[in-house]
């Protein structure tokens, strides 16, 4: 007969498998972390702010980061399966910059020439339409269909995958309540869960320093298989959006996933310490 203060080896399977899976969730979840920070607002303003182009641009510096944190926004949000309705509202805000831009005694007005020369800017059509026409002239100017159709592949891919790691968060909550009375456990998953993704960020940190473009291509290459990521350096999305945005991006999600990783292990290692 067993003492009463003795696990059975059953409940101690079942703790072994909940800290396996505590590790894992955990892991998963400080990667959500860091793309929490990258898909705020605030954040996309403020590398907007920094790394814009708009020497080369039809639009102005404020027009530009104005229209990044619109593209940010139809990008990153839901749209409740109205994506006509958000498609439509982020070409009417290009094209009202576009109207601004163009207009008599703006600094950029002798830019736009080409397009109000074929286009009517201030048309009746919709907003959309009224883009495309504005990109076929030069993508410098609008957002073509396949700027369009990559958003809305970065937009499904994004809200398809936050609801299951949100998910994932949760259970990896609900586990570590389980292993609360069990700081061996718990300790070895905080610090298994750090580590597990530490050590590939740290050779992707490596990587990305060493080669940016070539880390960068691999990333879309592995999520947008389909290949419509490639645009012109003159183009909208890339004065709005350039490499210095993207880099930023990925040192603050590094910084802060890795931030929440090394806080795991710490406590990790002091709680298995206590406990033994």
């Amino acid at each position: 007969m067993s003492k009463p203060n003795e696990s059975s080896p059953l409940s101690t399977f079942v703790a072994n498998v909940a800290s396996i899976l505590c590790c894992v969730c955990l892991a998963a979840t400080y990667l959500f972390t860091g793309y929490a920070a990258c898909a705020a607002q605030p954040t996309t303003r403020l590398l907007a702010q920094n790394t814009c182009s708009a020497d080369a641009s039809p639009y102005t510096y404020d027009q530009l980061v104005q229209l990044a944190v619109a593209t940010r926004d139809y990008t990153v949000e839901g749209h409740d399966g109205l994506l006509s309705d958000a498609k439509e509202l982020l070409a009417s805000r290009v094209v009202s910059a576009a109207q601004e831009a163009s207009s008599e005694g703006s600094q950029k007005a002798s830019a736009w020439t080409r397009v109000t020369n074929s286009v009517n800017l201030n048309s009746e059509d919709d907003s959309l339409q009224t883009m495309y026409a504005m990109a076929s002239v030069s993508d410098a100017y609008g957002l073509d269909e396949d700027a369009m159709s990559h958003l809305e592949d970065c937009n499904a891919l994004i809200t398809k995958a936050v609801p299951v790691f949100m998910g994932i968060a949760i259970v990896a909550l609900i586990l570590a309540v389980m292993l609360r009375n069990n700081k061996k456990l718990l300790g070895r998953a905080l610090s298994w869960g750090g580590t597990l993704v530490l050590t590939p960020l740290f050779f992707c940190g490596i990587w990305s320093i060493y080669n940016f473009d070539a880390f960068f291509a691999f990333f879309h290459e592995v999520l947008f298989p389909q290949g419509n990521w490639t645009f012109s350096a003159n183009s909208l999305l890339i004065s709005m959006l350039p490499e210095g945005f993207w880099m930023g991006m990925g040192a603050l999600w590094l910084a802060v996933t890795a931030t929440a990783c090394i806080i795991s292990i710490v406590l990790g290692g002091r709680m298995k310490r206590h406990a033994a």
